[in-house]
């Protein structure tokens, strides 16, 4: 009888091969649209962005080129070892994204959160404080960019849905399963590294946050929407989405919803000699 998988922490295992994992996610294009979204509102780009949950770091890889002072958080620390190998020079810090996040009130002229990672707060408390931090640690005038996953996109990409893939002497089995009912996406990604060491299973638990959901924390946490938009683009946010964008804004110290006086840049960064070629677009996964 074949023994049953080990456990394994989110991310811990998955982190070696993330990046083989999402070469289809088109990062520099991603990039791009956050900072088309930052001109919109700040009529420049700001010269300091933090990425909350930023992973191995290949959307920050993108935003560095324009962004003089770039700093990441995540949780997993097999991630943010990707991510400093990336990107040596950028702070990176570990921490929760329901808080408390590991920066000083109203530190931040900008922030993104994205690849529906806060779709990992599985109840509404979490997310509540989530977005109670957000605000916490924004400039008054400060942006805060996040994406969402559509309900599409979980029945039509994942749910019921079985993947392997062969990477780099790894197979990894990707299982998903939605449970309407709850409104939360179990994801088991089993590693078999084919070296006669045990097979490692994580368990990946996501919940479909709807967008009044997601309007009403930032609003109780005084945010107000400066945008809501789909995949990424400039286009009104559709049914038919993989990934709902939101960006939300922080009134001013006399309430005022307007432009923080933040550091605008005028020039861009020169290539980093660490960065790598941008992705091709392709189908969103989670």
């Amino acid at each position: 009888m074949a023994s049953q998988p080990e456990s394994a922490q989110p991310y811990s295992q998955f982190a070696r091969v993330y990046d083989h994992c999402m070469e289809h996610v088109p990062y520099a294009g991603w990039a791009d649209y956050l900072l088309d979204v930052s001109r919109r509102w700040f009529g420049g780009v700001p010269d300091q962005v933090l990425d909350l949950a930023c992973g191995t770091g290949h959307l920050l890889q993108y935003l560095y080129r324009r962004v003089r002072h770039c700093a990441g958080m995540d949780l997993s620390v097999e991630m943010l070892h990707r991510a400093r190998q990336r990107l040596p020079r950028v702070s990176w810090l570990q921490g929760r994204l329901e808080g408390p996040l590991p920066y000083e009130d109203s530190s931040q002229p900008w922030v993104v959160c994205s690849h529906d990672s806060i779709n990992y707060l599985t109840d509404l408390g979490q997310l509540e404080s989530h977005f109670q931090e957000v605000a916490r640690i924004l400039q008054p005038g400060g942006l805060y960019c996040t994406d969402i996953v559509s309900l599409n996109n979980i029945l039509r990409n994942f749910d019921r849905q079985t993947t392997e893939d062969h990477l780099e002497g790894t197979v990894l089995v990707w299982s998903n399963a939605y449970n309407q009912e709850k409104r939360l996406m179990y994801s088991w990604l089993e590693f078999d590294r084919l070296d006669g060491s045990p097979i490692v299973r994580e368990e990946h638990i996501q919940r479909f946050h709807t967008p009044d959901e997601l309007g009403r924390c930032a609003r109780n946490a005084g945010l107000h929407l400066f945008a809501h938009e789909g995949d990424f683009s400039r286009h009104v946010a559709r049914k038919a989405d993989n990934l709902w964008n939101f960006h939300f804004v922080k009134p001013d110290t006399n309430g005022r919803v307007v432009p923080g006086t933040h550091n605008i840049q005028q020039t861009k960064r020169p290539a980093n000699p660490l960065d790598g070629a941008p992705e091709p677009g392709a189908q969103v996964r989670l």
